[in-house]
């Protein structure tokens, strides 16, 4: 895979959040602007989450996170949608070729496939 760049008005903003998940939010936050950018070999700010995004509240968190630290849903669900929908999107980008969405996601098509075993997910037939 090619080097990719962050835009400098991007670089701003992540140095700007509070990081209250600690160096795991900004190793997710990172491998989802990865697969999100679709291979663009500059990063930009539109493409941060909204709750990270040009305009939204540096000191906020995701629906997940607040739903996780107020006691309403379990880290361990919010763990499984986060894989859920990296995996999906990863999934979508590479037009559900399991080996390319593999490595899109640094790992393995037989960790893929079982996370995607274990966590429901189907391609559709035609793509396996």
């Amino acid at each position: 895979m090619a080097p990719r760049e962050l835009a400098p008005a991007l670089v701003d903003r992540l140095l700007e959040h509070r990081w209250p998940g600690n160096v795991r939010e900004l190793e997710n936050v990172i491998e989802r602007l990865l697969v999100l950018s679709g291979g663009a070999p500059v990063i930009g700010l539109d493409q941060l989450p909204a709750d990270l995004g040009a305009g939204a509240v540096v000191e906020g968190g995701d629906n997940s996170r607040n739903a996780v630290l107020s006691g309403s849903k379990s880290l361990s669900d919010a763990v499984d949608e986060f894989e859920r929908d990296i995996i999906g999107e990863a999934l979508e980008q590479t037009y559900y070729n399991q080996t390319r969405a593999a490595d899109l996601l640094g790992t393995t098509r037989r960790i893929l496939k079982y996370r995607m075993d274990k966590l429901g997910i189907d391609c559709p037939d035609m793509a396996r």
